[in-house]
């Protein structure tokens, strides 16, 4: 599996020992064409190792020693000050820098989406930070010998039981809603986090720095000012590059991602996965034909999914979700010189977490939905569970802070933007230009009425693309255009017809739906042993299957079984 490893400890040997252990071979991401296509780089001393897994192909953003001998690494995409196509020696001496003065809203908020790691070995000092939106997410763990840190939390996997709290909200909502991961003990690190751990008589010490950026300007509006923030950064992640590979769905994102890489005069190679889910492969393929570009569509594949159980089982434990199971295929057959380009946290960033009709409304609703599956007595306190941490939320003027906005971005989106990008990590290089952080502070000085429903966004992008703009949506069947029919809809949903004719026809919703994903959900159970396989409660959905699959396999964890026969319980929302 490609991505991060590293570890800590005021023991001599421990950490370059717990490096190569949990280092595991990659037999997943063979290929006819380059059977080891994946190469580790690696630097080892007494307190501190690392490791960088990565296609052959790609060299890493960073990495680098510095003349006083500091190791610098940036695992992702990272961006340095105007986006200007700086050395790694010059970005490494400048981080360097600002980790001596102390300011840590530098490394933490930059440009990007990576993970930043600084060692001192004369001070024998760490520094880890993540970037301010922390969809490169980075796992945890230790004992009282060491800390060690993943990108892929199945490398620690072994390192505490199962959490069967954590497997309920992974099925049931598609993610965790605290920090907790599938094993007790393996915690996910904040978003827009700084830490720095030293030794101090053999123990070590850490403190802690959390805080998002600052809002832009509230007089800047966010219409006036996307386009441009927007088209600037996709130049910065794709200077000097004439070829991309968009994912192209019928959704808004990725079309804004192909008519700005279509004005700086880059070549785009288009592809639609047709799982069946939406109406994506006819309306992606109406966009592509209205500007020309290539463009496939791909069929869900049938395989067994043991084929890529050490990848899907290293990503466990951060969001349940059908996609890596159906592009994991795909995915293995990309070139890795041409990047991907990634819009999945478009959305996120102008307002998908603001309900229609208030801020309130919203807010009670997602609190409703996402502790209904959990069990009162095993959480106590379940009602702080949703809440960003109140270090995030102090770190921004709470009048100019969408508390939704945050609540999406750092709830379920993070984890499963997270799970795309690091499965993409595997066999190309992903970028993702909605994580600029130009785009975080412009949502955060956003009143709600900009934020609500997208409004704000929909009206840039009819100025930026109004050809693109004008095919309809496939998130919602309406063209993106139209506001008032968009606004109809919703009433209507919300009315007590659309609530009535829901419990009349309760299939109606998921009309749409998976039944492509049955097929591949069938065969992946059938890769379970017989006896768990009898254990699975009846009903879950395909795409639940998929997500289940590798947890399933897990044939020695007893905790699994306990964990299915809760599942199985009935509640008063588990089955919704």
């Amino acid at each position: 599996m490609a991505g991060l490893l590293f570890a800590l400890s005021a023991r001599e040997g421990w950490a370059a020992t717990q490096v190569r252990e949990l280092l595991p071979p990659v037999p997943h991401a063979s290929r006819p064409d380059a059977p080891g296509h994946l190469t580790s780089q690696r630097y080892e001393d007494a307190y501190f190792a690392i490791a960088l897994t990565l296609p052959t192909a790609l060299a890493p953003t960073v990495w680098h020693v510095t003349e006083d001998n500091v190791l610098v690494v940036i695992h992702g995409e990272y961006h340095h000050q105007d986006g200007a196509m700086t050395a790694q020696d010059a970005i490494a001496a400048d981080l360097t820098k600002q980790y001596r003065r102390g300011t840590w809203a530098t490394l933490r908020n930059g440009n990007g989406l990576y993970v930043l790691i600084l060692w001192d070995s004369a001070k024998r000092t760490l520094v880890v930070a993540n970037d301010a939106i922390g969809a490169q997410l980075l796992f945890r763990a230790g004992n009282g010998a060491g800390r060690v840190w993943s990108s892929e939390p199945g490398r620690l996997a072994g390192r505490g039981p199962l959490d069967i709290d954590a497997l309920r909200s992974l099925l049931f909502l598609g993610y965790q809603a605290d920090h907790r991961t599938l094993r007790v003990g393996t915690e996910v690190m904040p978003a827009a986090t700084a830490e720095r751990w030293s030794m101090s008589a053999g123990v070590l010490e850490c403190a802690v720095e959390t805080g998002l950026p600052p809002p832009a300007d509230p007089a800047t509006r966010f219409e006036d000012a996307f386009p441009e923030i927007f088209q600037d950064a996709v130049r910065i992640r794709l200077r000097g590059v004439h070829k991309v590979r968009l994912p192209l769905s019928g959704g808004e994102d990725s079309r804004l991602l192909l008519g700005a890489t279509m004005a700086l005069g880059c070549d785009v190679e288009a592809v639609t996965l047709d799982g069946g889910q939406r109406r994506d492969a006819p309306i992606a393929a109406r966009i592509a034909a209205a500007v020309g570009i290539s463009h496939r569509i791909e069929p869900l594949r049938e395989y067994a999914i043991t084929e890529h159980r050490p990848l899907l089982d290293a990503v466990l434990g951060t969001t349940s979700d059908w996609h890596g199971a159906i592009f994991a295929p795909l995915y293995q057959e990309l070139d890795p010189a041409v990047p991907i380009l990634l819009g999945y946290l478009g959305g996120t960033l102008s307002g998908a977490g603001v309900h229609a009709s208030s801020a309130s409304a919203g807010l009670a609703a997602l609190r409703e939905n996402t502790l209904t599956p959990y069990t009162r007595q095993a959480l106590g306190e379940p009602a702080g569970l949703l809440a960003p941490p109140q270090r995030l939320m102090m770190a921004v003027d709470a009048p100019a802070l969408p508390p939704e906005l945050l609540i999406n971005l750092y709830g379920r989106q993070r984890r499963y933007i997270s799970f795309l990008m690091r499965l993409a990590w595997n066999f190309a290089r992903p970028t993702c230009p909605f994580a600029d952080v130009r785009l975080l502070r412009l949502a955060l000085s956003a009143d709600r009425r900009a934020l609500n429903g997208q409004r704000a966004r929909r009206i840039a992008f009819c100025r930026m693309f109004p050809r693109l703009a004008a095919i309809e949506n496939g998130n919602d069947g309406l063209p993106i255009t139209s506001q008032h029919r968009r606004w109809l809809r919703s009433m209507f949903k919300r009315s007590g017809a659309g609530v009535l004719l829901r419990r009349l026809m309760p299939q109606l919703p998921r009309s749409f739906s998976f039944d492509r994903l049955a097929a591949l959900a069938g065969r992946a159970l059938e890769t379970v042993d017989e006896r768990r396989r009898a254990q699975v409660p009846a009903g879950l959905p395909p795409m639940v299957l998929l997500a289940l699959t590798p947890v399933l396999l897990q044939e020695d964890d007893e905790a699994v079984a306990q964990a299915l026969a809760l599942l199985g319980r009935p509640g008063p929302e588990s089955r919704r």
